[in-house]
């Protein structure tokens, strides 16, 4: 009797806050992770100040890739060798997937709130040329990868070579 009105108790609470108590928990700690590696962030913009092009994410442009060298694989990947994106989100995050834009923060909690929870997240998407990896889809799970620390993500990974001039 005891055990069915504690879990009544608790399916009220969810139910009055739209959140579980463990959710509210990883709300808390994914805003915290958020203001340290966005404030990192900031501080690796300043420092690009005096050191130029260390801040930022390389681009490569989808229209410079020609020749696909296969299907995507699934593989791990270091976090230290994806070096930049072929998206549009190359001013929203650092050269180390920091967020460094407040208005990705909503998108990006929600991230770090699905890891914290042990949710599946698909794979990162990834292009490697040479020893690069550009980002195509995954920015914020990479993101919030890295400011928790780990060393490697999964990717479906495509290599393709750089169009060359003639």
């Amino acid at each position: 009797m005891v055990e069915i009105t504690v879990n009544s108790q608790i399916q009220q609470v969810q139910a009055g806050f739209g959140y579980a108590p463990k959710e509210i928990e990883a709300s808390k700690w994914a805003e915290k992770l958020f203001e340290k590696s966005y404030r990192a962030a900031v501080w690796t913009r300043i420092r690009s100040w005096f050191r130029p092009n260390q801040a930022s994410l390389l681009y490569l442009h989808p229209g410079s890739l020609v020749q696909k060298k296969g299907q995507p694989r699934l593989q791990r990947v270091p976090l230290s060798q994806i070096k930049g994106t072929c998206s549009g989100r190359l001013h929203d995050f650092d050269a180390y997937l920091r967020p460094s834009r407040q208005h990705n923060k909503a998108r990006w909690l929600s991230v770090a709130k699905a890891f914290y929870m042990h949710k599946p997240l698909p794979p990162v998407e990834l292009v490697k040329v040479d020893d690069i990896y550009f980002v195509l889809d995954g920015h914020h799970r990479l993101s919030v990868a890295g400011s928790m620390g780990l060393e490697a993500i999964e990717a479906h990974v495509t290599e393709w070579h750089l169009a060359r001039p003639a």
